[in-house]
């Protein structure tokens, strides 16, 4: 916005030097009007990147609410930040503490995209997915994939909803369960409850029954 806003002084001053004496005067005044306005944004810009630096990682503004409460004043990216990767990466971290913060193991790019809108309204879903390859490429996620035409992403934290899992097991002292019912039971959406327990088969926790499809609890003995 400021990029844009400073090509427009531009315009203004070609302008000025073509106007007439009468013109030149409001055309002045409006270029300083304009100047003091750009002043003051740049003024919030760098402010608002200050506090974020100092208290936007801290325990206290977290559990302070106050970031419901203070919109931060964000300017477009430039064609640097995005060659350079830096937007990105920016991205990236947010990305990371929405997920932590939010506990989110599972979500879809539309809705991670209006999560990360919230601190960077300019991001588009394009943005997002190329924060998301990045994380993907230093191993910070754990999967991206396409269900039904939705892109989901995978985070992590699903490791804590396998020990969900493992302990829904245990305390009803299950054999087997069902999709719908690990959806259900533990509040999921059959996607999430889906790859929880696809990535249980992986890992040896469970082993998958087609017909009728049931996961069963592989039993080690002590």
């Amino acid at each position: 916005m400021v990029l844009v806003m400073r090509m427009g002084l531009a315009e203004i001053r070609k302008r000025i030097e073509l106007a007439g004496l009468k013109e030149k005067k409001k055309y002045k005044k409006m270029l300083a009007d304009l100047e003091n306005v750009l002043r003051k944004i740049e003024e919030a810009v760098r402010a608002t990147e200050e506090f974020e630096k100092k208290w936007g990682w801290s325990i206290e503004y977290k559990e302070s609410n106050l970031e419901k409460l203070i919109i931060p004043i964000r300017k477009r990216p430039s064609l640097l930040d995005r060659i350079t990767g830096r937007y990105y990466s920016d991205l990236a971290l947010e990305i990371l503490s929405i997920s932590d913060r939010e506990k989110i193991s599972l979500i879809s790019i539309g809705d991670l995209t209006l999560k990360v809108k919230e601190r960077f309204p300019y991001a588009t879903s394009e943005d997002v997915l190329k924060a998301i390859e990045l994380l993907k490429r230093k191993g910070l996620i754990t999967d991206i994939f396409k269900e039904d035409g939705i892109v989901y992403v995978e985070f992590p934290i699903i490791f804590e909803d396998i020990r969900r899992l493992v302990q829904l097991f245990k305390q009803e002292e299950k054999k087997f369960i069902t999709l719908e019912e690990a959806a259900e039971k533990l509040n999921w959406s059959l996607i999430k409850a889906y790859r929880v327990l696809e990535k249980m088969v992986e890992l040896g926790i469970l082993v998958r029954e087609d017909y009728p499809q049931r996961y069963w609890l592989i039993r080690r003995e002590d």
